[in-house]
């Protein structure tokens, strides 16, 4: 969130619901960067209301994300805290302080947007915003603040973030495979570290050169890695973008706990930036992985079709098409079309 917005405004990090829509109004309506033009939003979203996770926390509730109730695990989707955060989504549309490019957009453009200045509030992982956002922000507005937002408790009072499980996945191996040494080869080839660049490092630098990871400068040297355009890549830079994303998850694989004391250790040793100990410290206090680790069969037979009614629903419900009652009819086609089914599955394969 823009502290410098905030300061600008002499208004406080919401600690509340309501804290938080006003503050989002007042970074819509009142000028927070005093240029005297009503050019900002409080927030933006990306295509199929992405990058809302900051809301959808608010109300208890990730779109994806599973919950126990009772003996099961059901998805959020269906639960009413859900139908709730649609309605407080729809208010800000309406109201206009939601960019209305938000059904569009994907991450590149809400950035981009961040660091013109149009958008109070922002999703990004630490290391984006230490290594692009933040720095290039500065050189829009060198007065650009920027500062954690924690979402304010949910209705059951708990304060939620939610966070990936370490090691970015999982990946099995087939019991009827008839070569495992080079599915082996296959694994650590992926995960071998560049002695010159090893992922903190890479982290940590201000920027990310291809270069650092032994890629085909000729074609995409000096460029950020996460910026170059994947048919811009020579086979080789392609294989070592790739090679690269799980390098510096892979070679990560410890708990929230370690994560967060590594990184108090090297905020203290001046070898790592502010963000990455506020992701790590509120991961550790607030964080919530979703229940359901292990999907199965039943699951990949509806989940498609779940997923395309779904972005219809909230697609509607924000943008006014349709009332909040357009959920309602959501939830009994759920059960309708397999449900209790996906319900059955993940909490056989996840409690």
């Amino acid at each position: 969130m823009r502290k410098d917005w905030l300061d600008n405004l002499g208004l406080s990090m919401p600690k509340t619901v309501d804290e938080f829509y006003n503050v989002l109004r007042a970074f819509t309506f009142d000028d927070p960067d005093g240029n005297g033009r009503h050019d900002t939003y409080g927030l933006a979203g990306g295509v199929n209301f992405s990058y809302l996770w900051q809301v959808f926390s608010a109300f208890g509730v990730q779109p994806g994300d599973f919950q126990r109730v009772g003996n099961e695990l059901h998805p959020d989707y269906i639960r009413p805290e859900m139908r709730t955060a649609l309605a407080f989504l729809s208010r800000l549309y309406s109201e206009g302080i939601m960019d209305k490019d938000t059904l569009v957009m994907n991450g590149n453009q809400i950035e981009d947007k961040a660091v013109r200045g149009i958008i109070g509030l922002f999703g990004s992982a630490a290391a984006g915003l230490v290594i692009r956002i933040y720095p290039n922000m500065l050189t829009v507005n060198p007065n650009a603040q920027v500062e954690l937002f924690v979402p304010p408790p949910s209705t059951n009072g708990n304060v939620i973030m939610p966070v990936g499980r370490n090691g970015g996945g999982m990946r099995g191996v087939s019991a009827r495979c008839n070569n495992m040494d080079a599915v082996m080869r296959y694994f650590n080839w992926m995960i071998e570290q560049d002695t010159s660049a090893l992922p903190l490092e890479i982290l940590n630098a201000d920027k990310v050169l291809m270069g650092t990871i032994g890629v085909d400068t000729q074609i995409v040297g000096g460029k950020y890695l996460t910026n170059i355009s994947q048919n811009m890549l020579t086979p080789a830079a392609a294989a070592d973008l790739y090679r690269f994303a799980y390098r510096t998850h892979v070679n990560t694989v410890i708990s929230d706990k370690q994560l967060f004391e590594r990184t108090q250790t090297e905020i203290d040793a001046g070898t790592a930036l502010p963000p990455f100990l506020w992701a790590q410290q509120n991961a550790a206090k607030y964080g919530r992985p979703s229940a359901v680790a292990i999907t199965g069969p039943v699951y990949a037979e509806y989940v498609n079709d779940l997923n395309t009614y779904w972005q219809e629903t909230i697609a509607s419900i924000v943008t006014g098409a349709k009332p909040i009652t357009a959920w309602d009819d959501f939830v009994r086609w759920f059960y309708a079309n397999g449900g209790q089914k996906i319900i059955d599955e993940v909490t056989r394969l996840n409690m």
